[in-house]
């Protein structure tokens, strides 16, 4: 009996010196004020009062810079675009952004049509071991656990939820921000961030690219749908943006445009702007990937934006 009191004792305390453990790294990420996690914390942590957020997946976070909208529309915006993340998932981070900040006057959405090839895509999140200090939110937590029920064990299992810190990237980043160390990888501001490959030019060999049609999970539909009725029910105006698609990749999607339609009718009498094809759409230059601007695209399109924005908003002044 003494010998299995003695067990459970070690057992009982090396769990306890892991979840002591999991809490230093996380404190220490909430500390941070560099890189993604600068971002992460004033979506989660963070009270500021911003009249427009853009909303989106890598397309919005390194296409729409916050600060080339503010110059042009006198706002004050902040881009709560993440990388790898779906309609769904984007809409957990907007309900979290809400419970501590001020409700924004507009949401400016970067709308991905194209990004449905395969029907398991939308439930992957990109990096999702970046978002387990943050489980703590009620909000969050509930949102993501209903996508992803993993995030109960991410939550509770300090164990299971350290496996997935590869190489103690988490590790790092909490020393970052207990020694205020900048880290070195990609600069945001206001939440906006370049592409890591922002100069890169598109040397996809277009023939390879093949025909196909988008098959867009219910599950997406519906969070588009409630994003609408959440923006309703809050008195937020909502923006719909298409990005440019290389002419290379737009000219495969056999149903692009009848998905273009479709979502159009569904945000009913929101403004609609769709930029999927302009004329630098072919381009190569200003494109990383078929979907992806490099910096100077990024900075031609943000421009492109705030100038039909103001266009936009001088007519309804007019009105």
């Amino acid at each position: 009996m003494q010998r299995l009191r003695l067990y459970i004792f070690w057992i009982l305390l090396s769990y306890f010196t892991i979840e002591a453990y999991r809490a230093f790294v996380y404190y220490g990420i909430k500390k941070n004020s560099s890189g993604i996690f600068q971002k992460l914390n004033e979506i989660f942590e963070g009270e500021n009062n911003y009249d427009w957020l853009i909303l989106g997946s890598s397309r919005a976070e390194s296409h729409i810079s916050p600060l080339v909208l503010d110059s042009s529309l006198k706002t004050n915006s902040f881009n709560l675009g993440i990388a790898g993340s779906y309609i769904h998932q984007q809409l957990a981070f907007l309900k979290a952004y809400l419970v501590k900040h001020p409700k924004p006057k507009t949401i400016l959405l970067s709308a991905d049509i194209y990004d449905y090839q395969q029907e398991t895509d939308y439930q992957l999140l990109h990096d999702y071991n970046r978002y387990f200090p943050y489980l703590n939110h009620d909000v969050f937590y509930s949102e993501m656990k209903k996508i992803d029920p993993r995030f109960f064990f991410y939550k509770y299992i300090a164990p299971y939820s350290l496996s997935f810190d590869k190489n103690d990237e988490n590790l790092n980043h909490a020393l970052r921000g207990y020694f205020a160390y900048k880290t070195q990888t990609l600069a945001y501001n206001k939440g906006f961030a370049f592409s890591p490959f922002n100069t890169d030019h598109l040397k996809l060999n277009t023939n390879s690219i093949q025909n196909y049609r988008c098959k867009v999970p219910k599950i997406i539909w519906e969070a588009y749908k409630e994003l609408n009725e959440l923006c309703k029910s809050q008195n937020m105006e909502i923006i719909i943006v298409l990005s440019p698609i290389h002419k290379s990749l737009y000219q495969k999607i056999d149903n692009i445009e009848l998905i273009s339609d479709s979502l159009k009718q569904l945000f009913e009498n929101r403004l609609f702007l769709n930029f999927s094809q302009t004329n630098y759409t072919d381009r190569n230059d200003l494109f990383i990937d078929p979907v992806h601007l490099n910096k100077t695209g990024a900075l031609l399109f943000s421009k492109e934006i705030s100038h039909t924005l103001q266009q936009f908003l001088d007519e309804k002044s007019v009105r």
